[in-house]
């Protein structure tokens, strides 16, 4: 009745894996619950996600002759985050920033440097202060949103985790998903968005999105700008916010 069940223990759980036997029948196989882990007290591996696309270079007012851009105001709750929750030595922190620029040829000439889509500042580390260099250097906006190769590149990163990690990206994006390119068009993200969440689930990563705008009135399940949030963080178990008022990010 949406409350959540507390200490449960594997005798309460059940699960079966549907399978194909040697004809190419469907069975239900049932499964071993091995062992059963309560969130409290288990270490968090949080990989924080900056945009840092283009519009992340608009100014916001915070009050009467202070101004900021949104990279800045971002970049600054997102150490308030950290502040807030890491637990230095047993927690672990990966920063990252995203944002397209396409493969361009570089000035002497001699290689073609590759399109970006994702930049790690900060590999996985127990040492807050580490993270918050991470975070303090993404400071260049520019470029389009290729939010759906970004969480698909990022996701991969968690995999070089060992240990009994909750596993939690949280994204912080000013816009929707660059989207698929009509005729003509440069492609910015190569993955899909089933493929992203599968990606995702492979991992067993929650996603917790805020998003710097207000909430989208309508919600296409099959979306090209902003509603790409919720599904992804609805679908891993997360949550998406949104806040058009920049001067409550870090609260949010």
């Amino acid at each position: 009745r949406g409350a959540a069940v507390r200490g449960l223990q594997t005798e309460n759980i059940r699960i079966w894996e549907e399978l194909r036997n040697g004809q190419g029948k469907k069975e239900r196989v049932e499964q071993k619950v091995e062992n059963v882990i309560g969130y409290q007290g288990v270490p968090l591996a949080i990989a924080a996600m900056l945009d840092s696309s283009g519009s992340m270079k608009e100014m916001f007012s915070l009050g009467r002759l202070v101004a900021q851009d949104k990279m800045t105001i971002a970049r600054n709750a997102c150490k308030s985050f950290f502040e807030t929750v890491f637990r230095e030595g047993q927690d672990r922190g990966l920063v990252s920033e995203f944002y397209f620029r396409p493969a361009y040829r570089s000035p002497d000439n001699q290689k073609i440097v590759s399109a970006t889509s994702l930049r790690i500042r900060q590999n996985w580390t127990p040492h807050l202060q580490e993270i918050l260099q991470g975070i303090e250097g993404i400071k260049r906006p520019g470029g389009a949103t290729p939010l759906r190769d970004a969480v698909f590149g990022l996701t991969g990163h968690f995999g070089e985790l060992e240990g009994g990690f909750l596993r939690v990206v949280v994204l912080l994006s000013d816009g929707g998903d660059a989207g698929d390119p009509g005729p003509g068009e440069v492609l910015v993200n190569a993955h899909s968005l089933n493929a992203v969440i599968s990606q995702l689930e492979n991992q067993q990563v929650l996603v917790f999105a805020v998003g710097l705008f207000r909430k989208p009135l309508t919600v296409d399940l099959n979306p090209k700008e902003s509603d790409i949030l919720e599904v992804m963080t609805e679908a891993t178990g997360g949550q998406t916010f949104f806040e058009d008022n920049l001067s409550k990010l870090a609260d949010v």
